[in-house]
Order: structure tokens, then sequence, then C-alpha cells
């Protein structure tokens, strides 16, 4: 007789131990157990069932079951702990119950911990929730590591990816973060300016933070013109008005709503950046580019780290470019570099858009899209970032990243420009 589901709901406890008042259920609840070792296991040994996580039901509801699995006779609660010389190997698995037993079996990861670096502070750990999975993993030396995989059991899919380091003496750390529902990237770093100091306590103010400009391949034809008439989608990093995290900074004035002003840009094949604004008014002819709606373009050399401490790249170069015309104008720091920039305008769905195409002269290793919104013509409204921007600090910009996945490619889907899989 099958159990309704694959484990009925039971403990791990009631699963494996024979101890029970009711006889069918427990002999039902060793076979169906049984029969998901046998799956998994095949002819492997040693392998053994060590965890059962309930982790919801799947569209057709089909309950879905989180197993790992140890591939060693490492007994008691240290079964996956560090060890240097011989560590234990185990692995995660998804598993669905079907009614002819376990189906649409998974292996998500595959593990050993062998401490993860030489502090021998090796950890992971597993959070399951409906139709979701986390897996945290941390490690390193003095420095530390810590990365978290959260998966969607069904449809299979990888949701988000988180990266952080620091060192166990220094003030130094950052964290990165990629939303793969939204496409959307987050990073925070911090590390003092040289000569360090040592181990500081850092505020949440002292931290760089910026939205990497998604760093993508241009599918073919779409450099050629097709730019003009294709949307900026989830290929590309959006920042608003609205201040709300994960939509840029709102570096100077006060935030407002997503429609008073949106920018998206993606750089494509290494040096063209496509950037698309809308807005509900837009401002020209005052005479002065800075009281004009523009963009702006803030860029730097990298930055030298030492490992304790980093040495900043000179001043941020700035240049404006009108969003009326795609004139070009040097702003800050004088900068000498040309921009080549065509424009094209059009209006989607009542709302007034400008496309601009702008070929740099070399890859950016720092860079900042700036919205200048002015609405009046007499002066700056709002200043919107990719990064908390700081004129005078070259270490306040962003850069560009690629989105982690490689099977993500950037493609053109009812005129408009998409993340595929």
């Amino acid at each position: 007789m099958m159990l309704p589901g694959l484990l009925a709901g039971m403990a791990l406890g009631l699963l494996l131990s024979a101890s029970t008042q009711d006889e069918d259920v427990d002999t039902q609840a060793f076979e169906a157990v049984e029969k998901v070792r046998s799956s998994l296991c095949q002819e492997r040994s040693p392998c053994r069932i060590n965890e059962i996580h309930d982790a919801g039901v799947d569209a057709k509801g089909r309950e879905i079951t989180i197993v790992e699995l140890a591939l060693h006779d490492r007994e008691g609660d240290e079964w996956k702990y560090p060890d240097a010389e011989k560590c234990a190997p185990w692995e995660v698995w998804r598993v669905k119950s079907c009614k002819t037993g376990p189906c649409g079996q998974v292996k998500l990861i595959e593990l050993c911990n062998d401490g993860y670096g030489t502090a021998g502070v090796g950890e992971d750990s597993i959070e399951v929730n409906d139709n979701e999975l986390v897996h945290g993993r941390q490690g390193g030396s003095a420095w530390r590591w810590y990365d978290e995989t959260t998966w969607q059991l069904d449809p299979l899919k990888v949701m988000a990816i988180q990266h952080d380091t620091f060192h166990d003496m220094l003030a130094v750390q950052s964290t990165t973060i990629w939303d793969l529902q939204s496409w959307a990237g987050w990073v925070e770093w911090y590390s003092p300016v040289c000569p360090g100091e040592g181990l500081v306590e850092v505020d949440e103010e002292d931290m760089y933070s910026y939205q990497p400009i998604i760093l993508a391949t241009a599918p073919e034809g779409f450099l050629d013109g097709a730019w003009k008439t294709t949307g900026l989608g989830t290929c590309a990093t959006r920042i608003d008005a609205s201040g709300t995290i994960g939509s840029g900074w709102v570096v100077e004035g006060t935030p407002s709503t997503p429609s008073d002003g949106s920018l998206s840009a993606v750089l494509l094949d290494g040096r063209t950046l496509i950037v698309e604004v809308r807005d509900d008014a837009w401002v020209e002819g005052s005479g002065d580019w800075v009281t004009d709606d523009h963009i702006e373009l803030w860029m730097a050399g990298a930055y030298d780290e030492t490992g304790q401490c980093v040495l900043p790249p000179p001043s941020p170069l700035q240049w404006g470019i009108d969003l009326a015309d795609g004139a070009v104008h040097a702003g800050r720091g004088d900068p000498k570099a040309a921009l080549s920039v065509e424009r094209h305008e059009a209006t989607v769905k009542g709302i007034h858009v400008v496309r601009l195409k702008i070929v740099l002269d070399q890859a950016p290793e720092m860079i900042t899209i700036v919205l200048s919104d002015s609405d009046d013509g007499s002066g700056t409204e709002r200043l919107v970032a990719t990064s908390r921007l700081a004129p005078e600090s070259a270490l306040s910009l962003g850069a560009a990243g690629a989105v982690p996945s490689t099977s993500a490619k950037c493609a053109i889907f009812a005129s408009r420009l998409d993340f595929v899989e």
C-alpha cells in the first residue's frame, strides 16, 4: 500500500527508527525510505539517507522532498563536519512522489567538507521552505567567504546567488548579490584607503554601493540598428526616481515616483553602452546642458588593492550627454577622450523615450551612469545614479558585471532586449 505522499509528512526519526506503536505505518514508512534510498544510492556503498526535508508540493500536487545523502560511514552529529585529511562526501537531492514511488530525482549539490580553506572553519547549511532550497557554504583562512544559492524546486531554477568576503582581522568586506528573477545585481564593499588602520568598525554609510551595469553580448544585428526600435527589458540595469532598494540611488534631490524619470543601461561587447531614458516631462533648450535633462557618465581607472587597503585612482572624469540631441559635454576633470553618440527617440505607449548608443574609447574599469532630471529648466531637480556616487571619490563609482548564469543570453523578444535561457 502506497503512503499518501512520499514520506507521509513523518519526521526522519520515525522513518529511520523501528520504534512505533503502529506497525502498518512503520512498515510503510520504512518501505518509502528504502525506495528513496535504493533509487538514489543505486550500487554505491556506503550510502545512506541522513536527513529528509518536506518542501511542499509541485504544480501537479506531487510532494517534493529534499534528501541529504551520506556516502560515508561517519556517524553522529559530525557526519558532515570538516576534515582536511579525509572529508566525508554527501549529496543533496530533490525527489518527488509518484504513484509508483520516488520520481523526479535531481542531484542539486555534491559536497565534501575538507575545511573549505586553511582555517578549517568550513560549514554547510541547508534551509528548506515550500518549493525552495537555500544552501549556504562558508570557509576560508584569514580571508573568509560565504556563498549562498537559492533554488526554486519546481520548476527547477537558481533564483539568487550571494557571495560575501571579509577579512578576519581587517576592515575589508564585500557582498555581491544577483537576483536571477529580476536579473538585477547589487554590490556593497568597503576597504580603508591606504595606509590602513587594521580592524575598525564599518558603518553602513561608509560602504560603497552600486548596481552593476549588466555586461552582455549583443544579439546579431542589434548594434547595427535594431537598438533604435528595441526597448531595454531584463537585459539591462534599471534605476528610477523612487529611491527604493534595487532602483539606484537618488544622490541629489528627493525621491519621487518611478514615472518621474527612469533609466535602463546595458554594456554590450565590452565598450558600447545602450541607454534608454523615460520621463513624464522633458526639459531642453535652457542654453545650459547642466539644467537641461541629460545623462552623465562618470568613469575612472581601477583601484590598486593590497589586501589590507586600497589605493584609489585619480578623481573620476565626467561627461554630460544631452537627451535632446545627443551632444557630448566635457564635465568634471575635463576629460579628453571622445565619446561617439547616436540618438533615437520614440513614443512607447504614450511615454516619450530616448535611446542612446554610446561607444566608449575603451572598456570601462569603474563607471557610474547618472540621470539628471530638471522638470523646469532652471535647475536640477534630481540626480539618480547606478551607484552611491560621491563626485570627489572615484571609489564611489560602480562597475560593469556579467550575470552569473552561463545559459542566460540577451535576445530580442517582442521588441524588447531580454534575457532568455
